[in-house]
């Protein structure tokens, strides 16, 4: 055994080792395992160190921090931290620069009211589809849309945009001297601006196209045929007329029928005017009908 042991362990002097170096080295030893621990004690603290900044930067993120946070985020996977902690805060970090860019386009926009290019449709439709895609307050967007709705209604018409409107008028204009003078009139209710009664009527053309003649559907309604000139008509939404909309018999009718009420209002030279109300199956058709109108003016 003392023999193993010698080949093992050789002699000190013999190898020209002195006992004392051994115990030195044995020393060194000691040292590296301690200086080790204190180098993993080290990264440890490091890396606690890191997750408190991403952790107090992230609760405190504002105006000016995201590059702070970006760096955090950054150190924070170099020293391993928890995916889940590296994961919170990037999704914070990606709030923020949303926040911003929301808060960025509301002010943007708010220049916008106030400028001389308010009515800009160039401009009011690119603000609108910068706010759509930042997600600002949807009070925010409706009050664009708005804006641009407006300034597409109220803006002059294209040359194509004209024609296709008259084309539309001389469609309306034939198919209803079509359904008037030869296909037995255009049948429609006409309203007692008095007491609300509906009576069905049927509203014919003369063949010169001079006239427009009401005729009631049943005689016994006790109605009788009228004919006045039709350049003496105009025509207009009824619900929109002080003077009908607030008759007795106007009032008798539910939403949807006002909705759909026309005003035909015959003046002729220095007698009072009078006015026919018709209610039609829809709004569609009451806008029909006053587009035939407007021709005659």
């Amino acid at each position: 055994m003392q023999r193993v042991r010698s080949q093992l362990v050789p002699d000190g002097p013999r190898l020209g080792v002195e006992k004392e170096d051994l115990e030195d080295a044995s020393d060194d030893s000691q040292s590296q395992v301690a200086a080790s621990s204190d180098e993993d004690s080290d990264k440890e603290q490091f890396k606690q160190g890191v997750e408190e900044v991403l952790k107090t930067t992230g609760k405190t993120l504002k105006r000016g921090k995201t590059m702070a946070m970006r760096e955090a985020i950054s150190a924070a996977k170099k020293v391993n931290i928890e995916a889940s902690k590296v994961q919170e805060a990037e999704k914070q970090l990606d709030q923020h620069k949303r926040r911003q860019r929301r808060e960025e386009i509301e002010q943007e926009i708010k220049a916008f009211f106030a400028s001389a290019s308010a009515w800009d449709r160039l401009t009011c439709e690119r603000l609108l589809r910068k706010a759509q895609q930042a997600e600002v307050d949807e009070e925010v967007i409706s009050k664009l849309q708005e804006r641009l709705d407006e300034i597409l209604i109220t803006r002059e018409l294209e040359h194509q945009e004209i024609e296709q409107a008259r084309e539309r008028l001389r469609q309306s204009c034939r198919s209803f001297v079509t359904a008037a003078s030869s296909g037995g009139g255009h049948r429609t209710m006409l309203l007692d601006l008095n007491n609300g009664r509906k009576n069905a009527v049927l509203l014919r053309v003369d063949p010169p196209l001079q006239c427009l003649q009401l005729e009631p559907e049943d005689k016994a309604d006790g109605l009788d045929q009228i004919s006045v000139p039709l350049s003496s008509l105009t025509a207009s939404v009824a619900k929109d007329d002080r003077a009908v909309s607030g008759t007795a018999g106007f009032n008798f009718l539910d939403v949807e029928d006002a909705e759909c009420a026309v005003l035909f209002r015959s003046k002729d030279g220095d007698n009072d005017p009078e006015n026919w109300c018709f209610v039609e199956q829809s709004a569609t058709q009451r806008d029909w009908l006053i587009e035939v109108e407007m021709l005659w003016e």
